[in-house]
């Protein structure tokens, strides 16, 4: 059995709605198709539009990865058709830095400074406590494409 949590979900979709809410006109009021009234044959409407809005979605992933108009033109769909996606990374060492990284201590330091006017007095000085830590530096160039 799922250990599927229900009103977590719904929290997270009510979170969602008001979220929308804010974003569309006034006269939009979008709810969960279980609070509102409706017909047997929404269901099917509701579920095609959930399945566009995902095939939207996964065509706007593509479309970054580089699939373009021409690519999606130019698909003979006589036949079945295969996208090919192709990515290639590299990577450069560039330099490396040393940088002083501040740490919550602090140390005090006192010096006794004996003076024939005063007598002996004492100076303290207060001091953030650092730690030098290596910083490397990476040029990495990533390359996407659909064909």
């Amino acid at each position: 059995m799922l250990d599927f949590k229900t009103e977590w979900f719904s929290k997270k979709v009510y979170d969602s709605l008001s979220t929308v809410k804010r974003v569309l006109d006034l006269h939009r009021n979008p709810h969960l198709a279980e609070d509102v009234d409706h017909q047997y044959g929404d269901k099917y409407l509701l579920a095609e539009q959930m399945a566009n809005t995902a095939l939207i979605a996964q065509l706007n992933v593509l479309t970054y990865y580089g699939l373009t108009t021409e690519i999606l033109q130019s698909i003979d769909r006589s036949k079945p058709t295969t996208l090919r996606f192709q990515g290639s990374t590299s990577c450069t060492f560039l330099n490396e830095e040393i940088v002083e990284v501040p740490m919550q201590r602090t140390e005090e330091e006192q010096e006794h400074v004996e003076s024939a006017l005063f007598g002996t007095t004492v100076r303290s000085t207060i001091k953030q406590v650092v730690r030098q830590v290596p910083e490397y530096h990476w040029n990495v160039d990533v390359h996407w494409e659909v064909s």
